[in-house]
């Protein structure tokens, strides 16, 4: 069984369709998709240029704390919750439209306040787009996909979007079948352990836009196989050992972030 796995798409329907372009170049098939959060860009809308350049036009310096000021945010902050809510259906009929199952939770930012997407019912109406935030645990043949951390055996694979710890910490489930998590934009791949880094990364924390990438996961006889790393940015791919054992990581950089795994 095959497995495409990634995350942190941040609301890029032409990455999407790039990724899903690369696949039939490349002469690949999957079972399944896995997603890990950050669909959409719904927490960070308000920081790209155009959306600060409109608050400025709209409202000048005035006070945050004034009645025009938060009427405009609640206004705001409801239109980014449609538009989220609208692109995110878009995603998902991309991938549905290949017709295997896309298992996936939200992110980070798939919220902002009291917006959040991981709770819209029926967000996508499809018998392929299941969301693990909602119904929790799903099967394929023999193998369970969650995003609840316990229990976890050796056929889990455990979705998170964050890693389970600050940052670049990681809680790492021996047991699993395969950790997947997202959220930090750092691909790691580490005996059962993968973060999947970025489908796209945007503009809204001053970086470069860029793609970046996507897993091959392969399960053979209820075993974890290959990992394989399909790059689309340029990624740099870096070598490490722990505990004697060799891993990958793949950075925008030329060298990449510390990290930790706390093997439970």
């Amino acid at each position: 069984m095959r497995f495409l796995c990634f995350s942190d798409v941040h609301g890029s329907v032409d990455a999407v369709r790039t990724m899903l372009g690369d696949v039939r170049r490349r002469g690949d098939s999957y079972d399944a998709f896995i997603f890990a959060g950050d669909l959409t860009n719904l927490s960070s809308l308000r920081k790209t240029k155009k959306e600060r350049e409109l608050l400025e036009n709209a409202l000048g310096n005035m006070s945050k704390s004034s009645k025009k000021y938060k009427e405009y945010v609640a206004e705001r902050n409801e239109r980014f919750f449609e538009e989220s809510k609208h692109t995110a259906r878009e995603i998902l009929g991309l991938l549905a439209r290949e017709e295997i199952p896309c298992y996936y939770i939200l992110g980070n930012r798939d919220r902002l306040g009291k917006y959040r997407l991981a709770e819209v019912k029926g967000l996508f109406d499809s018998r392929y787009s299941i969301c693990l935030d909602q119904v929790k645990t799903a099967g394929i043949e023999d193998i369970k996909l969650t995003a609840d951390e316990k229990p976890v055996d050796s056929k889990t694979i455990l979705v998170r979007h964050s890693p389970g710890g600050w940052r670049e910490s990681y809680r790492v489930y021996r047991e699993a079948l395969l950790n997947i998590t997202g959220h930090t934009h750092q691909a790691i791949v580490y005996k059962n352990f993968l973060n999947t880094g970025f489908l796209y990364r945007d503009e809204t924390r001053g970086a470069e836009p860029m793609m970046g990438g996507y897993f091959g996961v392969e399960i053979k006889e209820g075993r974890l196989g290959s990992i394989t790393y399909n790059d689309m940015g340029g990624l740099v791919e870096h070598d490490f050992v722990l505990d004697g054992v060799q891993g990958k990581v793949y950075s925008v950089h030329r060298s990449y972030f510390p990290f930790t795994l706390q093997l439970v």
